[in-house]
């Protein structure tokens, strides 16, 4: 499956992205499209200049398969249909059936792209599996029954996808999709009783009118009784949380994560289902406070529950 990798300015972020995939074992069987964005104002330029001048070298010298580089005349953002990331999955579908897209604040095990291969070659005709995730939430125990585990969770660091297994919100719209789960008593109790942290996002998103592909695709999956596939170590490593990062506190749990050092992946025999009572999820008091959160919602069209500890969220 070929790589998906939008940027802009984290120089030192990008470089190390794309290194570390490049390290990967199976990197030279590997196409990687990278799409540099604009600078949408001044601030943004260093960053930009030292990642194009990059850019240019590598393409001439590098362990890929091919490394395919779109520059951006103007600047092209990070969500709709014409974004930079859009832009590329665009170019990529009219090639490829599966693709891994990444952020360029990544950091990757020698053995990730190996895991995501067998993972979207293994459960490509099981329309329960929407992704193929090489992220492992430090929340989340490492599991010690094989090398990996399906849940109704979802990770944006680092995933494997195929094109024609859509998901919802990309086929609705963000807004019509969040509104409508929001707007169904049904729909919005079935969420919560799996995930309260799930519907009190979806809450965020509606009245923020700003929407997260992470909140959404998990919520997707515990609505539909979807999965995703993990491994049972981390093989990706996040560095966005140092400040840099668009919508991330800043906070070194994730930089500091362990992750998988191995080259080769354990075959992949019997694969456990993670109940997703064991992931985490709120205390009971938060739980309450979502439930009446969502109540007054619909009975006021307000967000009138809204603390300072969901907002967060």
């Amino acid at each position: 499956a070929p790589v998906i990798i939008p940027t802009l300015n984290r120089y030192s972020h990008f470089k190390r992205c794309l290194e570390s995939l490049e390290c990967c074992i199976g990197a030279d069987k590997t196409d990687v499209y990278v799409g540099l964005d604009y600078p949408p104002s001044d601030s943004y330029v260093d960053g930009w200049k030292k990642i194009e001048s990059y850019l240019s070298k590598k393409e001439e010298n590098n362990s890929f398969k091919k490394l395919i580089v779109f520059k951006r005349s103007q600047n092209c953002g990070i969500s709709g249909p014409m974004s930079n990331s859009s832009l590329l999955m665009k170019e990529v579908a009219k090639n490829h059936s599966t693709y891994i897209f990444t952020e360029d604040d990544n950091e990757f095990s020698p053995n990730f792209l190996e895991f995501i291969n067998i993972g979207l070659l293994k459960y490509e005709g099981d329309n329960r599996v929407l992704a193929v995730s090489g992220y492992l939430f430090p929340e989340i125990p490492e599991i010690n029954d094989g090398p990996a585990f399906l849940a109704q969770f979802s990770s944006a660091w680092g995933t494997g996808y195929w094109f024609e297994k859509q998901f919802e919100h990309a086929k609705m719209g963000d807004k019509a999709f969040v509104d409508g789960v929001l707007y169904s008593w049904k729909t919005s109790w079935r969420l919560y009783k799996k995930r309260a942290a799930s519907l009190n996002g979806f809450i965020s998103m509606h009245f923020r009118n700003k929407y997260y592909e992470d909140v959404m695709k998990s919520a997707e999956m515990l609505i539909y009784e979807k999965y995703s596939l993990f491994p049972s170590s981390s093989k990706v490593r996040n560095w966005g949380h140092d400040g840099t990062g668009v919508h991330c506190d800043a906070t070194d749990k994730y930089i500091k994560q362990k992750i998988d050092g191995n080259k080769e992946v354990d075959v992949f025999n019997s694969i456990p289902v993670l109940s997703i009572s064991n992931l985490v999820d709120f205390p009971l008091y938060k739980r309450i406070a979502v439930l009446l959160r969502y109540i007054a919602f619909r009975c006021t069209g307000k967000d009138i529950l809204s603390f300072y500890w969901m907002s967060k969220q």
